[in-house]
């Protein structure tokens, strides 16, 4: 499935597009010790430029098909009127930070930016003004709320309880330019758990299969690239210690004791 590994047999007709690429976007860096070990050895990057046009034609496969949704819908008359999201569900490394894949591309599990981070892209003619570039943090529970909030469906009391989602419609972001948001984002992936502010972001890491590992914050100003562990570092004390109140205080609300990361090693 695109644009998952392996990153071979995509249409000769795109991937010819990509193979005199500089590819000048992919930054060449080598890993920094604190995101543990990559589970792929960097090669030279003279030997990842076919892997590269590979994996560049296979977004250009998903632009094509979206491309052809988009014409059914206006040839139907329904384009105008329907909202079109185009997201994913976990970001990609392509050698950034010297690492590959995503998340599960070092051990321990990683929360790099470009893991986390994924495209979210909307259209809907009738409903939100185009040109919008919002920086806000969405997830998709929120993305979930969202669509519920544009079809009009008020869960039932019970149905909402059950589901008992974190998420929140982002659409009065979309149509309100003086609406408020979260402030700090939240992820869990087995056994770590992250939080993130504009400005920093705590990973706190329980026990797991292959051990316990260190806990890591990042200031993301200064080190946009998360090459220096502070946590522990006196001088963002104050703000690691926010950073544990808030992760402890949302997981304290949200948490699904039955499939806690912070207890996997009792998990099925």
């Amino acid at each position: 499935v695109n644009t998952h590994t392996p990153h071979t047999q995509q249409p000769e007709r795109l991937v010819s597009h990509y193979r005199n690429a500089t590819f000048d976007d992919i930054p060449d860096e080598t890993a920094a010790d604190c995101h543990g070990t990559g589970r792929r050895k960097m090669p030279d990057r003279d030997q990842l430029r076919e892997e590269w046009a590979q994996y560049y034609a296979s977004v250009t496969m998903i632009d094509d098909q979206v491309g052809r949704l988009l014409d059914e819908l206006d040839a139907q008359g329904e384009l105008s009127n329907t909202l079109v999201v185009y997201t994913g569900d976990h970001g990609h490394m392509n050698g950034h930070h010297g690492l590959f894949n995503k998340g599960n591309g070092t051990v321990p599990q990683n929360f790099i930016e470009e893991s986390i981070r994924v495209p979210c892209v909307m259209a809907w003619h009738d409903g939100i003004a185009a040109g919008q570039d919002r920086d806000e943090m969405v997830d998709l529970c929120d993305v979930y709320a969202t669509l519920l909030d544009v079809a009009g469906v008020e869960l039932p009391d019970e149905t909402r309880s059950e589901i008992d989602s974190p998420g929140a419609s982002f659409l009065p972001l979309l149509t309100d330019a003086d609406a408020t948001w979260k402030d700090t984002q939240y992820c869990e992936y087995g056994n770590a758990r992250m939080a993130r502010t504009t400005t920093h972001k705590l990973i706190v890491r329980y026990p797991g299969p292959n051990g316990t590992f260190p806990n890591e914050l990042y200031d993301l100003e200064n080190d946009p690239r998360e090459r220096i562990n502070r946590y522990g570092d006196a001088a963002y004390a104050e703000a690691q210690l926010e950073l544990h109140r808030r992760l402890d205080a949302h997981f304290t609300r949200y948490e699904n004791a039955e499939r806690s990361g912070a207890d996997i090693m009792n998990q099925p």
